[in-house]
């Protein structure tokens, strides 16, 4: 009997605490930071989105975090920073992407266009 009581005493309390998973709201606020570094760098990469304006729900923590993400990546913060449009709003907690449409492309090309000319003319007075 005395060796089957030795058998059955507990384990002692390990002096470390298991590593729990991220709460709920951390896996949405690391979600939503890496869907729009995806859409960066789906820019960066010549697939930039089908509509001219993607909104995301940002809170400033997320953005702050982007942010920092974005400025550790040198290659992809250098894009974003001279070719990407973007703003955020901290009162509605919005992030906008603003891409040119098709028609904006047509204008500014015009436009460069009808200067180049207009310095042409400069040129032969």
């Amino acid at each position: 009997m005395a060796l089957l009581d030795s058998f059955k005493q507990t384990t002692p309390p390990a002096s470390i605490s298991p590593l729990t998973p991220p709460s709920t709201a951390d896996a949405k606020f690391l979600a939503r930071v890496a869907a729009i570094l995806r859409a960066f760098k789906s820019c960066q990469n010549g697939y930039p989105p089908s509509v001219p304006w993607t909104v995301y729900k940002l809170n400033s923590g997320e953005y702050e975090d982007l942010q920092r993400r974005l400025k550790d990546d040198v290659e992809l913060w250098g894009y974003v920073d001279n070719r990407v449009r973007y703003d955020y709003d901290p009162i509605s907690s919005t992030l906008i992407i603003r891409m040119t449409t098709t028609l904006h492309d047509t204008f500014a090309a015009e436009l460069v266009t009808k200067i180049k000319e207009e310095f042409e003319n400069l040129k032969k007075d």
